[in-house]
């Protein structure tokens, strides 16, 4: 049985994103999945984001509109100590 409950592990999972990053731009962040391991030794917790995509040519059209693509972030927490272990690069 994990010493963290799953919403400390959301918790310090969205915490860490937030230090990690300058979250201003992003839009939408939001908690996207959540799991313990089979082991119970790890809460994987799955943050997704819009992050403003940067244009590739200048008009007037262009700038008054902002383009954002979806991205997500897997944080790893111990389940035990509630320490980030790790943070990866989640395709869809």
């Amino acid at each position: 049985m994990p010493k963290i409950a799953v919403k400390d592990a959301i918790e310090a999972a969205l915490k860490f994103f937030s230090e990690a990053y300058d979250t201003r731009p992003f839009q939408d962040v939001l908690l996207e999945e959540v799991e313990l391991s089979e082991d119970e030794s790890k809460w994987s917790v799955t943050i997704g984001f819009s992050r403003p995509v940067p244009k590739q040519e200048v008009s007037i059209a262009n700038i008054l509109r902002t383009d954002y693509q979806r991205e997500y972030k897997r944080i790893m927490i111990d389940a035990n100590t509630g320490e980030v272990r790790a943070m990866k690069f989640r395709t869809q």
